[in-house]
Order: structure tokens, then sequence, then C-alpha cells
């Protein structure tokens, strides 16, 4: 009886038997459907400080997200999720901490550390003090200036103001390059004897006064 269509014959070397396979050999295509390929693996790579806020703003605002969709979302591999989630308060508390846009809370006085290398060389000790939002408090001025301490006299930087001018409220919370200079100009005035120079004594004082309003201000 012949084979049927669905029947191939083969012979094994050195041997004469023939034998029968009941379903055709098929060759596989080298062409696989698009469906069939692997998906790209998502690499590592190093994220920006924003890209950081934002996967931890996306996973508090959608807590029931898995780390796999996050991880499709911005590109990234699911281990990169993994560790900036493991990390999230902190970066939650420096993104805080950064739109507070505050002065950090160190060391804010002017002058008494200037002062106190310089002595016996009486030195009036100037402060120039500020609360927690950036703004200036009242200087403190001690009676070797002879002269009354008022708060808007340091809250207001416009070059050439005087006592019996208007006083109009100008400090922001940050301050501005423009601003130390007109702080440094004003507390000069402070300073200068009636001759229009900055008597000897007062000279470091001012010289701290100027390097801290510096190091303080934002360039413009």
């Amino acid at each position: 009886m012949p084979p049927s269509n669905r029947q191939r014959a083969s012979t094994s070397p050195g041997s004469s038997e023939i034998t029968i396979h009941p379903y055709p050999i098929t060759l596989r295509s080298h062409n696989r459907q698009a469906s069939d390929k692997p998906a790209p693996l998502q690499r590592k790579k190093r994220l920006s400080f924003d890209e950081k806020r934002d996967i931890c703003d996306y996973a508090r605002a959608n807590p029931h997200h898995p780390r796999g969709i996050i991880a499709v979302k911005y590109n990234v591999s699911h281990a990169t999720v993994y560790r900036v989630l493991k990390e999230k308060e902190k970066w939650l508390r420096e993104i805080k901490e950064t739109k507070g846009g505050s002065l950090d809370s160190m060391e804010r006085t002017v002058g008494s550390e200037t002062a106190s290398d310089h002595q016996p060389v009486p030195v009036a000790e100037t402060h120039i003090i500020f609360d927690s939002n950036g703004h200036y408090k009242q200087p403190q001025l001690t009676n070797e200036i002879d002269i009354a301490s008022e708060p808007a006299h340091f809250e207001n930087f416009e070059t050439g103001i005087t006592r019996d001018e208007e006083v109009k409220p100008l400090v922001p919370p940050m301050i501005t390059g423009q601003q130390a200079l007109h702080a440094m100009t004003f507390a000069q005035k402070f300073l200068t004897s009636q001759n229009g120079l900055i008597s000897d004594e007062y000279l470091d004082v001012f010289e701290g006064m100027r390097k801290k309003l510096e190091r303080y201000a934002i360039s413009v």
C-alpha cells in the first residue's frame, strides 16, 4: 500500500527498513510575527532631580499603581523605580525645602564675630537679625553709635533714604544683589563720622557686614 499524502518514508543509514512518519515534517519559518518579538529591556539611567520628583509625585498620587506601570510611564527600569521610591520621603523633603525659598537657618548675625577678632580695639557691636522668613528684625545698635535704632532703617534699602522721608516696605523674603548693595550703603551711614569717612574703630564692623551680605545675596 503506498503511503498517503500525510505520510513520509525514511530509511535509516545501513538499513533497508522503511519507517513511516504519520505526520509530515514541516520547517519553521524564520519570519516571526511582530507579536512574538520580546519586549525591549528598559535600561537603567541616571535620573535628574526633576525626574525623581515626578516619579515620587506620581506614586503618591497613584498609590495603587504597581512599580511596573511607573517604569513604563517614565521609560526606566523596574529597579530604578524601586530605588527612587525607596527614598521617597527624602526626595519629597528636599523638594519642600527647595520650594520654600527662605534663607537657611545658619548664623545670621553681622559684625559681632569680626568685632571680637580685633579686640581690644573698641568696636560697636552692630547686629542685623533675620527672622524665619528672611526679613530683617530691628537692628541692635549699642550706645557707642549715638543714633536711635529704628526697624525702618534696615527694612528699606533705597539709597539715600533718611528718617524724614517716606518709609516703604521693600524687603522680600529673599535678598537680591541690588538690595544687598543698598543695605551696605545704608549700613555705612550708621558708621560714618561727620567728615564723611568711616572711622577706624568701625571699619572692621562694616567690612564684616559687607562680606556676610554678599554671602546671603542672590545675583540678579
